[in-house]
């Protein structure tokens, strides 16, 4: 991922980032015993919200997109795991 190069590019970077933190918060509050039994990691979630959160603009972009692009499909298929158990049918849009 390179730094954007036109304000369009800077939007869609930021609204990136902004949809990586809400991710990284909601599964930071997993319960410990559900985290483990469906492999979600919330110490490293806990800890790329807080960079993120608490950065103020000063977050390397690299770093996150490698996080997208190795961690994201783990926790999508944890997500579809704890979805399937409980019977919620997750939509894609």
């Amino acid at each position: 991922m390179c730094e954007p190069e036109n304000d369009t590019q800077d939007l869609i970077a930021e609204g990136v980032l902004n949809r990586v933190l809400r991710v990284a918060e909601e599964v930071g509050w997993i319960d410990e015993e559900i985290a483990r039994t469906y492999g979600f990691e919330t110490v490293g979630a806990r800890g790329i919200r807080n960079r993120l959160a608490h950065a103020y603009g000063d977050v390397d972009r690299e770093i996150i997109w490698n996080v997208i692009e190795n961690d994201f499909n783990d926790l999508l298929r944890a997500c579809k795991a704890y979805c399937d158990d409980l019977g919620i049918e997750l939509k894609k849009s």
